[in-house]
């Protein structure tokens, strides 16, 4: 059995690991009627950011892939990765895509993890549909939850 969730891929772009990126710029693109502004990024140097870890092994894996951004509201939509290792004598490559959207907590949540985008050794396919997020922390006095 496999199982993988990409769903914080977001956060391989954190602040402290933003230096370990290659960021380029590819232009405007047309996706499904909604105009995208595309970045492409690939892993420069330091610990590998994708680890799989599967029958009692583990094995690191840099990675690259783009990055969509709404145009009209600058508003993440899509981060795909190709994760490729090949250090040791079998080539492992996976491939994933999570689509993003606006909550109502007024951040970026992961929504979905496309059908037909990842694959990974095996050819084994995963999709996922993230709901049911809730805010965590203390109501102020009088409001219900």
């Amino acid at each position: 059995m496999r199982a993988t969730d990409f769903g914080q891929l977001l956060l391989l772009f954190s602040r402290a690991n933003l230096e370990r990126y290659e960021i380029t710029y590819l232009g405007a693109r047309l996706v499904a009627r909604v105009r995208m502004q595309t970045f492409r990024y690939k892993q420069l140097n330091g610990h590998e950011a994708l680890t799989v870890f599967q029958g009692g092994q583990t094995q690191s894996l840099s990675v690259e892939g783009e990055i969509r951004v709404r145009e009209s509201d600058g508003v993440l939509a899509r981060v795909t990765l190709q994760a490729t290792d090949k250090s040791s004598e079998k080539t492992r490559h996976e491939e994933a895509a999570v689509d993003y959207a606006a909550s109502d907590f007024g951040i970026v949540l992961p929504y979905q993890y496309p059908p037909g985008v990842a694959r990974g050794r095996g050819g084994a396919e995963n999709t996922f549909t993230y709901d049911g997020f809730h805010r965590f922390g203390v109501n102020p006095p009088g409001e219900k939850r």
